[in-house]
């Protein structure tokens, strides 16, 4: 997608299993850098606590097909977007390209956004106004919707 949110990556000797391969795990460790790179252009944070209340954006569904290897020292970039914002949750679609040009995996996360309480107790809340304000501005940019 063209108006994605681009972010680079490499592979490093530690991403990679005893073959020399990227391992899956650690490819979607790029892609949740990307994602929380992607939020941080959006003026929203993954973590925040302000004003008592702590909120944070814990996965809830990931779902993504590996394609492709990428080896130590390849480059790449994911391609990052908003592709639906609901009332308590965002999804995104990622796709991470080697330099090549190569599909390495591509997929969809949702994250629910939570409100996290001194007990450390997780509960799922509507996504705060401000944000929600954000998030509607980038969608308008996309050409997409809210559902």
């Amino acid at each position: 997608m063209e108006r994605a949110f681009r972010y680079p990556v490499r592979v490093e000797f530690a991403d990679t299993d005893a073959a020399g391969v990227a391992h899956f795990s650690r490819l979607l460790t790029f892609i949740e850098a990307a994602e929380h790179a992607y939020l941080k252009s959006l003026g929203i944070g993954v973590f925040t606590d302000e004003a008592g209340v702590r909120s944070g954006w814990p996965r809830v569904d990931v779902n993504f097909q590996f394609r492709s290897p990428m080896r130590f020292g390849d480059e790449g970039e994911v391609a990052i977007w908003l592709e639906e914002l609901g009332r308590k949750s965002v999804r995104y679609r990622a796709e991470l390209m080697s330099a090549a040009g190569r599909v390495v995996c591509a997929g969809t996360m949702t994250n629910a956004y939570v409100e996290i309480g001194g007990d450390f107790a997780v509960k799922s809340s509507e996504i705060c106004s401000s944000d929600r304000q954000l998030f509607l501005k980038e969608l308008e940019r996309l050409g997409g919707s809210e559902v």
